[in-house]
C-alpha cells in the first residue's frame, strides 16, 4: 500500500492510494500506448489488441513472423536487454481464438510502474533490429 501511496498525494493514506493508482495507471497506459504504436509500425509484427475505444491493461500481446516466439524472446533478452515472454499466459481460450492452431505463439510485454521510456524504446529498437526495419 505504501508503494502505491508514495506515488500519490492527499491528506490521508486512502487519498494517497487512490491518487497513486490514478498516477500509475496514467503512466503505464502512456508507455503501453507508446509500445503498441511502435510495434504496429514494424513489418513482421502482428499486434493483438481491442479497438481504440476499449480500455486496455498495460500488457501488450503480439506475434512475430519468421521465427518461434521463444527464439524472439531469447534474442531480445540476450541481444537487446529487453525481457518479453512467450506462451498463452493462462488465457488459452482467448489465445486460441486470436491465433487459431498455434496457441503458444504469442509474445507478451508487460509495463509496470518502474518501467522506463528508455526500456520501451529499447524493446522497440531491438524488435526493429531483429526484423531489419
Amino acid at each position: 500500500m505504501n508503494f502505491i501511496a508514495d506515488f500519490g498525494s492527499g491528506a490521508n493514506l486512502t487519498e494517497r492510494i487512490r491518487s497513486g493508482y490514478a498516477i500509475i495507471e496514467e503512466y503505464e497506459n502512456s508507455l503501453a500506448a507508446r509500445l503498441r504504436d511502435g510495434l504496429a509500425t514494424i513489418p513482421g509484427v502482428t499486434l493483438f489488441q481491442a479497438g481504440a475505444s476499449v480500455p486496455k491493461t498495460p500488457t501488450v500481446a503480439f506475434r512475430v513472423d519468421g521465427m518461434k516466439q521463444s527464439e524472439f524472446c531469447a534474442r531480445m533478452s540476450e541481444g537487446h536487454q529487453a525481457f518479453v515472454s512467450d506462451g498463452d499466459f493462462y488465457r488459452q481460450t482467448l489465445v486460441r481464438k486470436i491465433v487459431p492452431g498455434d496457441e503458444k505463439s504469442v509474445v507478451r510485454a508487460g509495463i509496470a510502474p518502474y518501467t522506463t521510456v528508455e526500456e520501451v524504446d529499447r524493446l522497440l529498437a531491438g524488435t526493429r533490429a531483429i526484423f531489419g526495419a
